[in-house]
């Protein structure tokens, strides 16, 4: 279960195996919004590990679009390529996604589609991708589909695990949902439940494709627990609960501090460590605030992939409290470095 994620990504990029016979893919354009930047070093760094090790066979570009609202929020701010994707000199994008936020979902694949027309254009000019890859069924995924038949190419997206198994709850959604997976030339998944939401959604199971997210053991690796805590500066007496993720509702961050209030009642030290950032922090502070757990939780913000594995080292138990998973890669890491 355990392998390194260069073995991972060369699955992916190996995946249409009958496609490469027959046009061995040279350019790889890959869309999402899920994807780091120098303000969000920590968002989609997986999908940078698969774009870094595609980029050894093929040449990759990357187009992640940036929500027009966060650009106005934060003081419009100038997204840039993190050193990282730039050492790897793969050549990335970050245009505004315009639409109307909570409304008409089931259109934000057209609106994405028109928000990306002169980046596409910019980017198609000089440069023929040989494969539109996508991450998030709804709405890269449309996007993905959409220029894959008007370039005449293969398009594939890859399934994250809420997109297929909430947001198709709302009927609207759904519809479009499905269109992606009749459309693209391939569906990949990270498990076969998700294999298996996608032909419910009307993917044929032939163009499916389960390919497991690796893990790098090379960087999370076992260490010495007590000098893992040590080296941060953590109680080696109290019990170590780590989180880790993007601090979002459908994470349901209150389910596990009401556990650690349970804890905390009948008189059990623990202290709970959640590595991270999102919208939901704000709503996750005052909760702490009502429950009384300040001496309990400890918010460390978000965490580089090279400082993470200290962490998974110096935890005693890696929690994930999650309404709605794929199969997350935050507890294979935690399994890696040696921590249930």
């Amino acid at each position: 279960m355990m392998t390194t994620k260069t073995k991972h990504t060369a699955k992916l990029s190996d995946s249409g195996e009958s496609l490469l016979k027959c046009n061995p893919m040279k350019n790889i354009l890959f869309i999402s919004s899920v994807y780091p930047d120098t303000r969000q070093v920590t968002k989609g760094t997986y999908n940078y590990e698969m774009c870094r090790a595609l980029s050894a066979k093929h040449s990759v570009r990357v187009i992640s679009p940036r929500s027009f609202i966060d650009h106005f929020q934060q003081g419009c701010p100038r997204w840039a390529a993190t050193t990282d994707t730039v050492n790897s000199k793969i050549e990335c994008s970050y245009p505004l996604n315009y639409y109307i936020p909570g409304m008409k979902r089931e259109e934000f694949g057209r609106w994405m589609w028109w928000s990306l027309q002169s980046q596409l254009k910019k980017t198609l000019h000089q440069w023929k991708p040989d494969l539109i890859l996508t991450y998030w069924a709804h709405p890269e995924g449309e996007v993905g589909f959409t220029l894959g038949k008007q370039l005449n190419i293969p398009s594939a997206v890859i399934i994250g695990g809420s997109d297929v198994l909430v947001l198709p709850k709302d009927p609207k959604r759904k519809q479009a949902i499905e269109q992606v997976m009749q459309h693209n030339t391939f569906v990949l998944t990270v498990s076969d439940g998700l294999k298996n939401a996608c032909v419910n959604l009307g993917a044929t199971a032939d163009k499916v494709h389960t390919i497991p997210q690796g893990i790098d053991t090379t960087r999370f690796t076992k260490s010495e627990k007590l000098t893992s805590k040590m080296g941060l500066g953590l109680d080696p007496s109290i019990p170590v609960l780590l989180w880790v993720g993007r601090i979002v509702e459908i994470k349901d961050l209150p389910t596990l501090l009401n556990a650690v209030c349970i804890l905390k009642n009948s008189q059990t030290k623990i202290q709970l460590l959640i590595a991270g950032d999102g919208p939901y922090v704000p709503t996750l502070k005052m909760l702490i605030t009502q429950l009384d757990l300040a001496d309990s939780v400890k918010f460390l913000g978000p965490i580089s992939h090279q400082e993470l594995p200290s962490y998974y080292q110096a935890a005693d138990l890696c929690v994930l409290s999650s309404v709605s998973e794929g199969l997350p890669n935050v507890l294979r890491e935690a399994l890696a470095c040696g921590t249930p």
